[in-house]
C-alpha cells in the first residue's frame, strides 16, 4: 500500500506505538514518523491499517490505536485495512466481526480481509482523493 500511495503522489507516513523503528512482516525495519501520542489522526487525510498478526495484536493492546482510527472515522476521513488490520477496525467499532462495514456500503471505508486484493489499493486511493466522506457525518 505504501508504494501504491507514493506512486499516486501521496505522502505516506507511518504512525506506530512508539518513535524509532518498527519491524514489518518480513523483518524489514520501518521508521515511525509519528507515535500514537505525538501524531493525532486530525493531522492526516486518511488512515490505513496493514495486516500482520503480531503488529495488529500490539496495536489492539493499546487504548491509543483504536481511538486514533475511531477519531479519523468520526472526522469522515478515508479508512482502510487489510488482512489482520481489519481487526483494529472491529475494535474501533468501524467494522463488524465478519469484516463488513456496519452500513454495508459505508462511504470511504475500504476493507480487504484477505489482504491480497489489488483493487483495494485503487479503491483506497480513489476514496482518499475525495478528502472527506461527509455523507458519513452524524446529524445531531
Amino acid at each position: 500500500m505504501k508504494q501504491a500511495l507514493l506512486t499516486a503522489g501521496a505522502l505516506a507516513m507511518t504512525v506506530a506505538p512508539h518513535l524509532g523503528t518498527v519491524s514489518g512482516v518480513g523483518g524489514e525495519l520501518l521508521k515511525a514518523d509519528f507515535s500514537l501520542l505525538t501524531g493525532a489522526s486530525v493531522l492526516f487525510d486518511a488512515v490505513y491499517v496493514p495486516g500482520g498478526d503480531a503488529s495488529v495484536a500490539t496495536l489492539k493492546e493499546t487504548d491509543e490505536a483504536p481511538d486514533f482510527v475511531a477519531e479519523a472515522y468520526k472526522h469522515c476521513k478515508t479508512i482502510g485495512a487489510s488482512g489482520a488490520g481489519v481487526q483494529l477496525l472491529e475494535v474501533s467499532g468501524i467494522a463488524t466481526g465478519d469484516g463488513e462495514v456496519p452500513a454495508q456500503a459505508d462511504p470511504g471505508v475500504v476493507i480487504d480481509r484477505e489482504g491480497s486484493r489489488g483493487d483495494s489499493r485503487t479503491q483506497f486511493i480513489t476514496a482518499m482523493a475525495r478528502h472527506r466522506h461527509w455523507e458519513r457525518e452524524k446529524v445531531r
